[in-house]
């Protein structure tokens, strides 16, 4: 009996050991876990999308407060759980991101990239110009608005003078276009040629996508041409005066200085008349009516059927003196010499009375004061250097 009492109490005590072994192996402390997914992500619409924790202990999300585009629920627990992260529409037509962080004690944080993609920019279009009507000399000003597409935009003017047949590309010019790259194209001062012009916008936005407006027409009305007396009667003669007083006989050509004094090649009186802006009329050189030559002031100088003036910037009037081969000069005083031709019809170069000329019919100035001579007779443009 004692052997078998002695027996079970072994056994007892074995059984015990192992209870309170297995009983120490559970108090043993578990390790902290954390992880969750490394990306959320979003189209352009946006929604709700689930991010999963693992987890083994009380965790937070940090980094959504600021973004006001995000939002996430909930933002800390215990345990495993499932967060929903939730983006609102991308409007914009670039991307957009943000960084979550999942955090815990006593293990690494997790980070967690949120991505959204970018709207869709709408289709580029451009309003059409309006058709523009003016008088010449005027302005005209077309006009587009651009929306879609990506900004920043091009604009580039063009101009078809011939109804579509061909189109150019317009560029500033200083005085007569501006803004021919912006959605407004001005036209400071547009001439009458221009009637009936074609004019169009070519946009272009950031990803190098065009479209084209419809063209419009640019009308132009043109001056009325209004043609009135300034001088003379209509009747042949001679006589100085205002307005229909005064008489010329065959006028050949005219000049005009910068003070609006218009000159006269009186031919058949053989007298260069000058005309005041009121519409006086004097004789600037020539008298007594016969074709002759001689150099002189006023009336004592002799011209033979002059055909042409011209007049410089400091108001000296040149006379091609065609009967007598000469190209003649008067000063705002009324004295005449000879600037070239020796009165003999023929051809040569030279200075001054050396040269000669054959019937000269036609003369001009520039602006650095060198003459220009149509010498009829000879089939030949001259030129005089001022000395």
């Amino acid at each position: 009996m004692k052997n078998k009492f002695s027996i079970f109490n072994s056994q007892l005590s074995t059984l015990l050991a192992i209870v309170l072994t297995f009983a120490g192996c559970n108090d043993t402390k578990e390790e902290p876990q954390l992880s969750a997914a490394s990306t959320v992500n979003f189209d352009a619409a946006g929604g709700s999308e689930t991010l999963a924790i693992t987890a083994n202990i009380a965790w937070t999300v940090s980094g959504h407060e600021a973004v006001t585009w995000l939002d996430i629920s909930p933002s800390s627990g215990n345990g495993n759980q499932t967060v929903t992260v939730t983006a609102t529409k991308n409007t914009v037509t670039t991307a957009r991101s943000a960084e979550l962080t999942v955090l815990a004690s006593g293990v690494s944080s997790v980070r967690v990239t949120v991505t959204q993609a970018a709207a869709e920019a709408p289709a580029l279009s451009i309003t059409n110009p309006a058709n523009v009507t003016i008088d010449e000399g005027q302005g005209a000003t077309f006009r587009v608005i651009a929306s879609g597409g990506v900004t920043p935009y091009k604009y580039q003017w063009q101009i078809s003078t011939n109804s579509g047949g061909a189109w150019s590309d317009l560029e500033n010019l200083t005085g007569s276009i501006e803004s021919a790259t912006s959605n407004e194209l001005k036209f400071l001062s547009v001439e009458a040629a221009l009637n009936g012009a074609w004019g169009r916008c070519v946009l272009t936005d950031a990803n190098n996508v065009s479209v084209t407006s419809d063209r419009a027409t640019l009308t132009v009305n043109a001056r009325p041409v209004i043609v009135s007396t300034i001088a003379g009667n209509g009747v042949r003669g001679f006589a100085d005066g205002t307005g229909a007083v005064a008489q010329f006989d065959y006028p050949g050509g005219v000049a005009i200085d910068a003070a609006g004094n218009v000159y006269v090649a009186d031919t058949q009186n053989n007298r260069i008349r000058k005309i005041t802006p009121t519409g006086e009329v004097a004789t600037l050189a020539g008298g007594g009516g016969s074709q002759s030559f001689a150099d002189g002031t006023g009336a004592a100088a002799r011209f033979n059927n002059p055909r042409s003036v011209a007049v410089d910037a400091a108001g000296y009037v040149y006379v091609a003196d065609t009967q007598n081969h000469r190209i003649r000069k008067i000063t705002p005083a009324g004295a005449v010499t000879t600037l070239a031709g020796s009165g003999m019809n023929g051809f040569a170069d030279g200075t001054g009375t050396a040269a000669q000329l054959n019937g000269p019919y036609g003369v001009a100035v520039d602006s650095a004061g060198n003459i220009y001579v149509a010498d009829m007779g000879n089939n030949r443009i001259r030129k005089i250097t001022p000395q």
